[in-house]
């Protein structure tokens, strides 16, 4: 009898949307294990005594993130094969509905965000699939990197700064894509439509590589069916989302998605556009919120 794919996240926030991604990974068919950080993995430990933070999001924000990487790894063999995954996803497919240029690879599976096929210099592991060998190997490159090269990603932020990037920012995300450069370590991008499937990418961005989506909102456009939810290209072709991923202030709609809500769908949308409106306003005038 084949084994479910075992999905592992890191999570210590008791939030619906985390109930959400435990359920609805669970009914897809994935072995789910929702780690609840205690004590410190000795890897993270040492990459916190070097960390320097730059970027626009709170100190603790990034360090949670680089954290979870070393709690899951923490619990792999270098042999395991694994899906890693934020807490703020909703699964719709289980791993065998996947292309199989995602699911038989033994590379790195993850997501570089793409603006009309611009892509950019992070890849996203919120949906992503490791062998065990692989996440040790990126642990131990964090902490050396900061440990030994802090001043290559000072370079990087600077650069990003001066490219005219408000949020220019040093994030578990630049390693990893700097990682996969570094090692050479075979990698393959799965922010793409492929056989009419996609892994999301970010729900409040409307394009992926070579592909825009219908938005409503701010955010794409959701259509709910007697088989589950659909994504529409710009030219009309429903897409099927193996999985949704509600970043930032999103998380609220996991559960209006769930229950295929589509009143409380837009609602939550209208009222995130308000606050976004008024962020900008309020920026205009020097009150930044």
């Amino acid at each position: 009898m084949t084994q479910p794919m075992i999905m592992w996240s890191c999570e210590d926030r008791d939030a619906p949307f985390v109930g959400v991604f435990r359920r609805t990974a669970t009914r897809a068919g994935y072995d789910v294990r929702i780690l609840h950080p205690a004590a410190e993995p000795a890897g993270f430990t040492e990459l916190k005594r070097h960390y320097r933070h730059l970027s626009p999001n709170a100190e603790r924000f990034e360090l949670a993130s680089f954290r979870r990487w070393f709690e899951i790894a923490a619990n792999v063999t270098p042999t395991d094969r694994f899906v890693l995954a934020d807490s703020d996803l909703v699964v719709q497919d289980g791993f065998s509905a996947l292309p199989a240029e995602l699911r038989e690879t033994t590379a790195l599976v993850g997501s570089i965000g793409s603006t009309d096929d611009v892509l950019e210099d992070g890849i996203n592991g919120g949906f992503s699939i490791w062998t065990g060998a692989t996440l040790h190997a990126f642990c131990d490159y964090m902490v050396a990197l900061y440990a030994s090269d802090f001043d290559r990603l000072a370079r990087i932020h600077a650069a990003k700064t001066a490219a005219g990037n408000p949020r220019a920012s040093i994030s578990d995300m630049t390693l990893l894509y700097q990682f996969v450069a570094d090692t050479n370590t075979a990698f393959v991008n799965s922010n793409r439509v492929i056989n009419g499937g996609y892994i999301d990418h970010n729900f409040f961005m409307p394009h992926c590589l070579g592909t825009r989506f219908r938005t409503t909102l701010g955010r794409k456009s959701l259509r709910f069916a007697a088989d589950g939810f659909w994504l529409t290209t710009e030219n009309g072709t429903p897409v099927r989302p193996h999985s949704l991923h509600l970043g930032g202030r999103y998380k609220i709609m996991a559960t209006a998605i769930e229950t295929a809500d589509s009143l409380t769908l837009t609602r939550h949308s209208a009222y995130i556009v308000a606050g976004r409106t008024a962020r900008t306003l309020l920026g205009k005038v020097g009150i930044h919120r």
